[in-house]
């Protein structure tokens, strides 16, 4: 008789078999984490990043829960955003930008309406940095 080590048998007789059960329940949770976070991530054709979203995860204690992660999250979004639309929406110069502008932004961008901050949080921070650094208008060759 050939031992076959795929048999069913003699995998639940070796460790292999509860390593494989264990590997399984893991990837099960896991997969299953992945697609419930998936499906309650944010509604169709909505912003990635609403203004209310944006104030709650910079305004948030670092020190409770994920909070530290959501900052970081924000203001990688408030870097990204200031980085897409630096020279063409808000043009610092040769002003030195303060640390504290992603604050600065978020306070500015919560002073706004309720029904705004349900808006695309990158047209509200764009907004604000243009207020604050605004582009002079070039002057065109005659």
């Amino acid at each position: 008789m050939v031992n076959n080590c795929c048999s069913g048998s003699s995998l639940r007789k070796s460790r292999g078999w509860k390593r494989y059960r264990a590997c399984a329940g893991v990837l099960s949770f896991g997969v299953l984490f992945v697609f419930q976070n998936a499906a309650v991530a944010r509604p169709a054709n909505g912003p990635h990043m609403t203004g209310q979203r944006l104030i709650h995860d910079m305004k948030a204690d670092p020190r409770t829960g994920h909070n530290a992660v959501q900052r970081e999250r924000a203001m990688g979004y408030l870097d990204g955003v200031m980085d897409a639309g630096a020279g063409t929406i808000w043009c610092p110069g040769r002003k030195d930008i303060p640390h504290e502008l992603n604050y600065e932004v978020t306070d500015d961008i919560a002073l706004l309406g309720p029904e705004k901050l349900k808006g695309n949080a990158a047209q509200l921070v764009l907004a604000a940095l243009a207020a604050h650094y605004p582009c002079k208008p070039s002057r065109g060759k005659q």
